[in-house]
């Protein structure tokens, strides 16, 4: 499989993710999962910032554990 080509399998890693775990993004940011639709692709998180709103992540947006 190419390396530039997004794996369509849900990712075990996504399926872990819980309601109020925190997470490092690829953009540096640092967020707390609100929600996990449990679809092995998106995480809704809010990121630690003053007046931050929810967003949609993808899973390949997420660099690790914060």
């Amino acid at each position: 499989m190419s390396a530039n080509v997004p794996e369509s399998r849900p990712k075990k890693e996504a399926y872990e993710k819980r309601p109020g775990d925190r997470v490092r993004l690829n953009d540096g940011r640092i967020a707390e999962v609100v929600n996990n639709p449990l679809d092995g692709v998106w995480l809704i998180v809010r990121a630690d910032e003053d007046g931050a709103d929810e967003e949609m992540v993808l899973l390949t947006d997420v660099a690790g554990p914060a």
